[in-house]
């Protein structure tokens, strides 16, 4: 059996293993045939279900049940996250899409905003597809009280949003899980009340959601698989594209395999490149073990994403080596010196009034690898090390850029010390 044959089998099994989940789930859910979530296409409008879950929320909100459906969410937060609800049970109001402040300062605006009296609050950021903003979460908490970060798959907040807030200063919810066990709970609630309208949504919404989470599970499963038969999914999605026939032998599997290949693109930069102890981690320690690495994940890899190396001792300076895509997908790849920390201004006296491109200055096109496509991920799978390779161009690239910055620190301080 040849990998293209291996990797059908195993997708196969790994979907018949999720539909069995999918329909014992869809047995709990909605007994109507119609889904108006589904039919008007809000399951992934963020906004709609801000303003959903709010509704929920607000004991003064016409859902009719008062305090009901809070109480079942303040029991997720006692029960798995030992959070004191006692003082959070009487809101003064719940709003979606409200402007935060705390001290005449604006915190920005929270997704989801309960207030209480001596301006106690909990703060829910709700993350869908949004990327996260600088520093949100950190600013948010300034204002005190219970901040939930909320996403499908109860991620962590990456380092942009949180700043240098902890783990255990906010609380990581999930729709997967967290939402729908407490709309489980609010179905339980009301299901022998006559209020038919607001059952259907609940049931509605809850499916729903099971939809968005059961796609993260199905990547979750399938994306390790295509990335063990890389070269083999990259063939099956060529074949589909160049020649489709619904009457080939598992067709639709070839199907499922082309439809994933964008997300097994962003599953190898994310496990095979940028997560620890892989390729920048190895990277540095191949070049000088003073050397650091530092990027941020992306899952749509737009323009200006890239990842940065420097030294401790370069921090003084603001100055690093970094390497940017010019062009959403990975393309156009250059590089050049750029800030340690890009909103701050301070750096090498040399470059204070020069002009940067993608925030970098002296910059160059990469040769051989300017544009990331299948071949590139490919070397990044298999680890070729090489001096041809991906790894051996980027190390010649930061070595002799070392020298580069290390130069530069090198001659600022001599001038400084002539000039005092």
């Amino acid at each position: 059996m040849n990998d293209k044959d291996e990797l059908i089998k195993e997708v196969k099994e790994a979907l018949n293993e999720l539909t069995g989940s999918a329909k014992e789930l869809s047995s709990l859910s909605n007994p109507h045939k119609q889904n108006y979530f589904k039919i008007l296409k809000l399951s992934e409008n963020e906004i709609i279900h801000s303003r959903f879950i709010a509704f929920l929320l607000n004991p003064q909100d016409n859902h009719g049940y008062k305090d009901a459906f809070l109480n079942l969410f303040l029991m997720i937060l006692k029960e798995k996250f030992k959070v004191e609800i006692e003082s959070y049970t009487n809101p003064e109001w719940v709003r979606p899409e409200q402007k935060l402040k705390k001290n005449k300062k604006n915190l920005g605006r929270v997704d989801i905003l309960i207030k209480y009296k001596n301006d106690k609050y909990i703060i829910i950021e709700n993350k869908i597809n949004a990327d996260d903003q600088y520093k949100q979460l950190e600013r948010y908490n300034e204002a005190g009280g219970i901040l939930i970060y909320l996403t499908l798959d109860g991620r962590k907040a990456s380092k942009k949003s949180k700043g240098e807030l902890s783990e255990d200063d906010y609380i990581k919810l999930s729709y997967k899980d967290d939402i729908t066990k407490w709309l489980q709970s609010c179905i339980a609630h009301i299901s022998n009340d006559q209020n038919d309208k607001l059952l259907l949504l609940l049931n509605d919404y809850l499916e729903a959601i099971k939809d968005l989470t059961f796609d993260i599970e199905k990547k979750g499963r399938l994306l390790p698989i295509l990335a063990k038969y890389f070269e083999a999914a990259f063939k099956i999605h060529d074949d589909v594209k160049k020649k489709p026939n619904d009457k080939e032998p598992d067709y639709e599997t070839k199907k499922i395999i082309s439809n994933y290949i964008n997300s097994l693109k962003s599953y190898i930069i994310r496990t095979r490149f940028i997560q620890k102890g892989t390729f920048l981690d190895e990277l540095c320690n191949a070049i000088d073990g003073e050397l650091k690495w530092e990027t941020k994940d992306n899952k749509s890899w737009l323009k200006g994403w890239g990842f940065k190396f420097y030294k401790e001792k370069w921090k003084s300076k603001n100055i690093c080596i970094e390497f940017v895509f010019t062009v959403k997908g990975l393309r156009r790849c250059i590089y050049g010196l750029g800030r340690i920390d890009r909103e701050k201004s301070e750096t090498l006296h040399e470059f204070q009034n020069i002009k940067q491109h993608f925030g970098l200055w002296e910059y160059k096109q990469m040769k051989k690898y300017f544009n990331w496509y299948r071949d590139v991920l490919f070397e990044i799978v298999k680890y070729k090390k090489d001096k041809d390779s991906l790894f051996g161009e980027i190390k010649s690239i930061v070595q002799e850029m070392i020298t580069r910055v290390d130069g530069l620190i090198k001659n600022e301080t001599d001038n400084n010390i002539i000039a005092e």
